[in-house]
């Protein structure tokens, strides 16, 4: 049994024999013995590395929450190209936010923009344009306008002989509309609001296909 795992009364009687042993005192003196005991003292429990507790099972659990952080993030996004054109672009339209809106949608990939407020005022801008050889190559043609809507302005350019390309804008989403507009005389009919992205992709088409108009 070691020192620290005996009780003082049994330390102590060990020493009185002890000291009676070796004659430096008899039975019935005082001794004045110093003994320092050293209480046995619990066990200190050390923390583990989190990184070596239980080495392969915390390794194999590391592995497993990477995995799931991996699996739980989402892949970045990829941004689409962005779309680069080239042309003369006449816009139809009389409200003032769509007008920036549309303006905003074709320079921003490139292309020349005239604006008009009414079917009346986009006959005379084309044919304009037409006679000083610089035709537009595609006109967006709203088709609810004050003044000269643009069913009949399309008519009109088209019965006047204008050859170029025509693509309705409209709001309405009532069955027979695009026969409607292709009725009138559009190449090409696209429903309010105006996506950026189905706009640029309809213009990329005619500007690549079709020659100047007349």
């Amino acid at each position: 049994m070691d020192d620290t795992e005996k009780s003082r009364p049994q330390l102590f009687d060990e020493l009185r024999e002890e000291v009676l042993a070796s004659g430096v005192a008899s039975e019935g003196q005082v001794v004045r013995i110093d003994a320092h005991v050293r209480e046995s003292e619990p066990p200190v429990s050390r923390p583990v590395s989190a990184s070596r507790q239980g080495s392969d099972g915390g390794e194999k659990e590391a592995d497993t929450l990477e995995r799931v952080e991996e699996t739980l993030t989402p892949p970045p996004q990829k941004t689409a190209p962005a779309i680069k054109l080239r042309g003369r672009v006449l816009a139809v339209e009389d409200a003032p936010d769509i007008q920036r809106l549309v303006r905003l949608f074709l320079t921003s990939a490139g292309l020349e923009v005239t604006l008009a407020t009414n079917g009346q005022n986009a006959i005379e801008t084309a044919f304009q344009q037409v006679e000083a050889g610089r035709a537009f190559d595609v006109i967006l043609m709203d088709m609810q306008m004050p003044v000269l809507d643009g069913y009949r302005a399309t008519e009109m350019l088209r019965a006047a002989g204008y050859s170029g390309t025509i693509v309705a804008l409209t709001s309405h989403t009532l069955s027979g509309e695009r026969e409607r507009c292709l009725a009138a005389g559009c190449d090409d009919y696209l429903v309010k609001p105006i996506n950026r992205t189905t706009l640029l992709t309809a213009l990329k088409g005619y500007l690549s296909a079709r020659p100047h108009p007349s």
